[in-house]
């Protein structure tokens, strides 16, 4: 069925779901999350919203710029 999916399924073309850093104690509400969402659509990913593929270190990290998944990795040899 796995291998299927994509006779089943349509790529999705517009983010749907969207990823932030919050402060310790801070329960996002659904106004906040359509926020991201939206941004990530018009913006693509930056550290107000990412992705798991393109995503960003937390504020006060010193880790600066956006931190790829591995799959996107590549390896000179």
């Amino acid at each position: 069925m796995l291998r299927r999916r994509r006779e089943w399924f349509e790529r999705m073309t517009d983010a749907c779901a969207a990823l932030w850093w919050i402060p310790r104690g801070h329960v996002p509400d659904v106004r906040e999350a359509e926020d991201r969402v939206k941004h990530l659509r018009a913006h693509g990913p930056t550290p107000y919203a990412f992705t798991l593929r393109e995503h960003f270190p937390p504020p006060g990290s010193d880790d600066a710029g956006p931190l790829r998944s591995p799959e996107d990795w590549t390896c000179a040899v």
